[in-house]
């Protein structure tokens, strides 16, 4: 059966996705020399880009792959 429609929630209405987002990127930081909690995280990063974040991070010393923003 074919669903009649498909509902994406883009803007956190339905889902809080920002939790999950900020957990993700603080283990992924770690991995890379930048500890970080999550609450920083969204303290730091709340409504930026990920670009941002890498510009952050580097700005603050620390070594992002080249490739970090599209793998992230």
């Amino acid at each position: 059966m074919r669903p009649a429609a498909v509902l994406f929630d883009c803007d956190g209405v339905i889902v809080d996705s920002e939790p999950i987002t900020d957990r993700v990127i603080a283990a992924n930081l770690a991995r890379h020399g930048f500890e970080i909690t999550h609450a920083e995280v969204s303290t730091l990063f709340l409504g930026g880009t990920i670009g941002g974040v890498a510009e952050t991070v580097r700005a603050r010393g620390k070594v992002l792959p080249d490739d970090w923003v599209p793998q992230i």
